[in-house]
This record gives C-alpha cells, sequence and structure tokens, in this order.
C-alpha cells in the first residue's frame, strides 16, 4: 500500500464497512422504543464519519491523479485505527441483534437490550469523534 490508489482503496474498504456499521446501527435504534441517546448519537456520527469518508476518498484520488506523492504510512495507520472502531462497534450491534446467539433480550420486558454501559457507548463517541476530525485535517491538508 505504497501508492495514492492503495490508500484510496483502503479508504473505500472502510467506507463499505462504516456504511455496513450505520445500516446496522439505524436499524437497532428503530427496532429499540426507548433507545439511549448516547446510542443515536453514536449511530449518527458514524453516518457523518462516513460521509467524510467518502470526501477523503474523493481527495486522495484527486492526490494520486495529479500524481502527488502521498506519505502512506500515517494515513493507513490512520485508516486501520478507524476500522478498528468501527469492528467493535459493528460487533457490539451484532451482540444486541435477538437473531443471534450471542443477543442480550430480556424475555421479560420484550425488548432489546444494548449489550455495553452508557459510558463505554461515550467512550466509543468520543472515538468516532476522533476519527472524525482526523479524517477532517487529512482532507484539510490538502488545501494548504
Amino acid at each position: 500500500m505504497a501508492d495514492g490508489l492503495s490508500i484510496a482503496a483502503s479508504v473505500a474498504g472502510l467506507i463499505t464497512f462504516a456504511d455496513v456499521v450505520v445500516c446496522k446501527g439505524y436499524k437497532y435504534v428503530k427496532a429499540v422504543k426507548d433507545i439511549e441517546k448516547s446510542l443515536k448519537a453514536l449511530v449518527d456520527e458514524v453516518n457523518k464519519l462516513s460521509g467524510i469518508l467518502h470526501s477523503l476518498k474523493n481527495v486522495v484520488e484527486r492526490l494520486e491523479y495529479d500524481n502527488i506523492k502521498l506519505e502512506p504510512t500515517t494515513q493507513i495507520h490512520c485508516v486501520e485505527a478507524c476500522y478498528q472502531t468501527l469492528q467493535k462497534i459493528l460487533k457490539h450491534l451484532e451482540e444486541a441483534d435477538p437473531a443471534t446467539a450471542k443477543s442480550s433480550y430480556d424475555a421479560n420486558k420484550l425488548k432489546l437490550r444494548w449489550p455495553i454501559t452508557s459510558s463505554r457507548t461515550k467512550d466509543l463517541l468520543a472515538e468516532v469523534e476522533r476519527h472524525i476530525n482526523v479524517m477532517t485535517l487529512a482532507m484539510n491538508a490538502d488545501e494548504m
């Protein structure tokens, strides 16, 4: 992954993964009546991150087209860190899905239960917000 095309491909893969998280997240939010505000905010921020990643991919592709040399090590590190965060969120969404064996389902209340604490959800939200800031900075660096 030493050229701009590889970075663009990595970002494209991250976009696909973020879109899966957003889709599952909104399905979960819709299914739960009294959704915790921090969980809805988390899904909204992942959606925002997905949009920023789409824009970042366009910037990287343009730089590659213009034959501008990119420093791939830093970008790939940021992509990998973002992927890890999205993977954690997706894992929790899958744990909350009643169709999976690992689901936390409260039969007495007949409602889905989010498998992590509010505090942990807020930590994940902060991680996503940091990724948004990093990706936004990467796009703005092109302007400089």
